[in-house]
């Protein structure tokens, strides 16, 4: 003889899950209806899931279930591209791991307390999706760390000093803070201001060329080479170099006396010519009024090669 499967209504289970959710137990309630504890506790998940749509039948429920499997899929869909560039962003950020890993640790909560799949496998896939460990998230405080707190409070005092003096590096913005009262480390500012791109990139200064040697008018012979100097106008070593000022750039042509290393003749000028270094001659001339026999070493460049 078979038994006959007991049938109960949605009234019936209704009942049954507000008494054990009024206070009474599992293993009371199971007794007094003459139904399994297993049962109930099903009764219960399903009231959980579908509240007052539950125990209207098997098809209502497969429906409402695969309707609810497609929204769980399409939101940890959204939500895996969205952790994904998150972590993408790691690698361009310029927190440090502590604070990246505190970060996303705060990001994670709101998405924790949705109801879309049990705790422990959405913290392994949040994790898995931003690329940290599961034992990260527990480990870590709810609250930043002092000590973040801090690195950035350094931060953004080194940024207001990089501001205010661009072209200062990691040592004079080290001076700066610890005149403020700060005790850093000049390493430590180092790293910080390498991490946030804030170290100067110094160009190498433009050089002026003052010597044009590309000319086609004589050149005299090295006559200094041998020459043994044993007093004043002898020698004299002449040339031209320039003086960077904040709007402009002049030259300077200056001629040596190679014995005395005395500045004999100069002249100041916006222009590079014959006429700077024949100003610089004419001024030496008249000073030392030299004898026969003077040798002027200089450059082979134009200004020097030319006629008066």
């Amino acid at each position: 003889m078979s038994l006959k499967r007991r049938e109960c209504t949605k009234e019936f289970k209704l009942q049954v899950v507000h008494e054990v959710d009024a206070g009474h137990s599992q293993a009371q309630v199971a007794r007094k209806y003459r139904i399994s504890a297993n049962t109930i506790a099903k009764w219960r998940k399903q009231y959980r899931q579908y509240k007052e749509k539950a125990f209207q039948g098997k098809a209502y429920s497969d429906e409402a279930h695969i309707a609810a499997l497609e929204r769980l899929v399409g939101r940890l869909r959204m939500e895996n591209d969205r952790l994904k560039s998150l972590a993408e962003a790691q690698r361009t950020s310029t927190l440090s791991a502590q604070e990246w890993r505190w970060l996303m640790m705060q990001l994670m909560q709101p998405q924790l307390s949705t109801d879309l799949a049990p705790e422990a496998g959405r913290i392994s896939h949040l994790c898995e999706a931003l690329g940290i460990a599961r034992s990260t998230f527990y480990r870590l405080p709810a609250e930043m760390p002092p000590v973040c707190c801090e690195e950035m409070e350094l931060r953004a005092a080194i940024q207001r000093v990089a501001r205010q003096w661009p072209g200062d590096g990691y040592r004079r913005i080290t001076a700066h803070l610890q005149r403020q009262g700060s005790e850093v480390d000049p390493k430590r500012v180092l790293r910080l201001m390498r991490a946030d791109h804030l170290l100067c990139l110094r160009q190498p200064r433009a050089f002026i060329k003052t010597t044009d040697s590309r000319h086609g008018l004589p050149v005299y012979p090295h006559l200094a080479r041998d020459l043994i100097i044993t007093s004043t106008d002898q020698l004299w070593v002449a040339d031209i170099t320039y003086i960077r000022l904040r709007s402009e750039v002049i030259y300077l042509a200056v001629i040596l006396d190679a014995f005395s290393r005395r500045c004999i003749g100069w002249a100041l000028s916006r222009h590079i010519d014959a006429a700077l270094t024949l100003t610089a001659l004419r001024l030496a001339i008249c000073v030392r009024q030299p004898t026969a026999g003077l040798v002027q070493h200089s450059a082979r460049g134009v200004q020097y090669a030319a006629t008066a």
